[in-house]
């Protein structure tokens, strides 16, 4: 029998009777996964306690692996281009053991290139946003409107990537105002410090009262939205005309 309890950090005495001897002596029958955000030191008193984590593996480890495994199928890449694929996958290990797998296929041997980690690694859409982001601070209207149209190209809606630049500019908002430090922010954000550096260096592109003002209008383009007031394909071009033109 497997139990999953998700966010619990009981305090030490509440470890008593049954779930203590669970604990102390855990059936082999019986097994009980905890899924926490965040580390818990008080089941670290117990033996029987395995933990795994399950966060995103450092940066510069992830570009030795991509670079390890394609080395054993006779492919090489540098560790600047095998750093573009791991962002390309937000250092997700599954896209990036599947989009690894896919250029061995492609190529057999030879090296990777940029050109062809850009014509055969889908980027994920947080990436997008991402990069969209980066082309809107530096005004670099073609290449924004360039990814957006390759979004609703490959099926993502109005209305979600509207929701995307939201989230991603309400964070960039946040890391401008803070006064947190590099560390502070990732343990708030529950990212990589690694992440949160590009986080700092976009929020630096816009003034502190134009990441305000993008965050209000999409707020306002999400309300018209769903109140009826103007369909999505409509806000979500009005919301990115505001951001590059204001």
């Amino acid at each position: 029998r497997v139990t999953v309890i998700r966010e619990f950090y009981p305090k030490s005495e509440a470890v008593t009777g049954e779930f203590k001897n669970f604990l102390d002596n855990p059936p082999k029958e019986d097994v009980l996964v905890i899924v926490n955000e965040k580390s818990h030191d008080l089941f670290k008193k117990y033996s029987s306690v395995c933990f795994v984590d399950c966060s995103k593996a450092d940066p510069a480890v992830i570009a030795r692996w991509i670079k390890a495994k394609l080395s054993t199928n006779n492919i090489e890449i540098d560790f600047e281009t095998a750093g573009i694929l791991r962002d390309y996958c937000l250092s997700d290990m599954t896209r990036i053991e599947n989009e690894t797998e896919k250029l061995i296929s492609y190529l057999k041997s030879g090296t990777v290139t940029k050109d062809i980690i850009d014509n055969t690694v889908t980027r994920s859409t947080e990436y997008k946003v991402y990069e969209m982001t980066d082309y809107l601070g530096k005004k670099r209207v073609d290449m924004a409107l360039s990814v957006i149209k390759d979004m609703l190209g490959k099926g993502e809606t109005p209305s979600l990537i509207i929701s995307s630049i939201y989230n991603y500019f309400r964070r960039l908002l946040h890391t401008a105002i803070s006064g947190k430090s590099t560390e502070e922010l990732a343990k708030f954000f529950n990212v990589k410090e690694y992440a949160v550096t590009k986080l700092i260096s976009q929020s630096k592109m816009f003034k502190k009262k134009e990441l305000k003002r993008a965050v209000d209008y999409l707020v306002d383009a999400d309300y018209k939205i769903k109140s009826g007031k103007m369909n999505d394909f409509e806000a979500m071009w009005l919301v990115v005309f505001k951001i590059l033109t204001e």
